[in-house]
């Protein structure tokens, strides 16, 4: 047994725990015990849908995370991509994490993430997605939309 943190990974809305094999398969081999728990109805091929999707809430995954996590029986380390992000932060806030990773976590009520800034940046793929063509970022673009700017 080691006495490293244990981490659990929640993926975000639009795929399942898989998003986060390469990441558990990397921290597993350094020894870290690794959980990536399925969001409720997030289990289906991504070419399926679930319609029960659409009947849950933000407190419906929450609560079923924090079920997942008293079974570990310790405080882990949330790495949280997206909603998973946001999911991490709520789970956060109920005393379940010792501490966060949060990757692009999506923004809570009320924070609009639509921007003057962030609709100039999206000109280009909103454009491409109309027309169902494929549109590839600039370096500058990716970095200000992906990597603030880093």
């Amino acid at each position: 047994m080691t006495n490293k943190p244990v981490l659990v990974f929640i993926h975000g809305y639009a795929v399942g725990s898989w998003y986060f094999d390469d990441f558990r398969d990397y921290f597993e081999k350094l020894g870290y015990q690794c959980y990536a728990p399925t969001l409720p109805y997030h289990d289906a091929h991504p070419n399926k849908k679930h319609d029960e999707v659409g009947k849950l809430g933000l407190k419906d995954y929450i609560d079923h995370l924090e079920n997942e996590i008293l079974a570990i029986g310790k405080k882990c380390i949330l790495v949280g991509h997206s909603l998973g992000g946001l999911l991490a932060q709520h789970l956060a806030n109920r005393g379940l994490a010792d501490d966060l990773v949060l990757l692009q976590p999506a923004a809570p009520k009320d924070i609009s993430m639509i921007t003057p800034r962030y609709l100039h940046l999206h000109a280009g793929p909103l454009g491409a997605a109309l027309s169902s063509k494929p549109f590839k970022y600039s370096f500058k673009s990716a970095k200000a939309l992906f990597f603030n700017g880093l």
